[in-house]
């Protein structure tokens, strides 16, 4: 028999006698291994959730991780980590398993789906420094980065559809403009003139004594410290440029 054969059907079988799919699926996460697709862990999850018919977008609000129907804890409760989730590693490798063509697609398209563009290219970029699954995360951006090359979005709508244009407090701090930046990189073959990131941040924000303050404020924080005091210097260079050809 196949079940003699293969040792993972045996523990399924075995599983599946003793356990009901929630308990099966919890057990499911606690084994998921990140970046695998075929592992005992997506098995299960294909034996106790294939039947009913869910798609991987249901599956992704739908997937339980508690102990009862009534204890969900859904995989868009965990934030910038995400991709650390053990919720995350078991749908991911049933992604795999049922969208063999291109399951990084399928998986993009899901969590744009539930988040928005800007939320997941915010928690790649954090993914993509470090964890188990950098390279996904990794992945999932570059993807993201050359649907928007292919569509030809300027510098500028991007750096809105990041939503790097509604807070200045948090601008230099947020992940999403290491993503820009990437995506300046990746466009500026095409681009005639080479934009400085001060003169985009203006573009948005319009009142020069906030964006100082906000630069002098970033220099606070190790992280953004060096490209807070360059962006300081250049808007002091613009501003002292500007009175000197208005004769103040």
């Amino acid at each position: 028999m196949v079940v003699e054969d293969d040792p993972d059907r045996k523990i399924l079988a075995f599983l599946s006698g003793k356990y009901d799919d929630e308990a099966l699926v919890k057990m499911a996460q606690a084994v998921a291994k990140p970046g695998t697709k075929d592992d005992i862990a997506t098995k299960v999850l294909l034996t106790s959730r294939n039947n009913l018919g869910k798609s991987t977008d249901e599956l992704f609000t739908a997937l339980k991780v508690g102990g009862s129907a009534d204890d969900l804890i859904k995989l868009g409760k965990t934030g910038d980590n995400l991709f650390e989730s053990p919720a995350f590693n078991v749908w991911a490798g049933y992604v795999g398993t049922v969208k063999r063509e291109d399951p990084d697609r399928a998986i993009l398209t899901v969590l744009s789906g539930q988040y928005g563009e800007a939320s997941v290219m915010r928690m790649a970029e954090v993914a993509s420094k470090a964890g188990n699954n950098k390279d996904l995360a990794t992945k999932l951006q570059n993807m993201q980065l050359d649907d928007w090359k292919r569509e030809r979005k300027s510098i500028g709508s991007v750096f809105e559809a990041l939503i790097l244009h509604k807070n200045v407090d948090d601008l230099l701090t947020n992940p999403n403009l290491n993503a820009w930046s990437k995506y300046v990189e990746l466009t500026k073959a095409n681009t005639e003139a080479k934009t400085p990131l001060i003169t985009t941040i203006r573009t948005f924000y319009k009142n020069d004594a906030e964006l100082l303050r906000a630069f002098k404020a970033a220099q606070e924080n190790p992280e953004s410290k060096r490209l807070g005091k360059l962006l300081e210097e250049s808007l002091v260079n613009i501003l002292r440029l500007q009175r000197m050809r208005n004769g103040n």
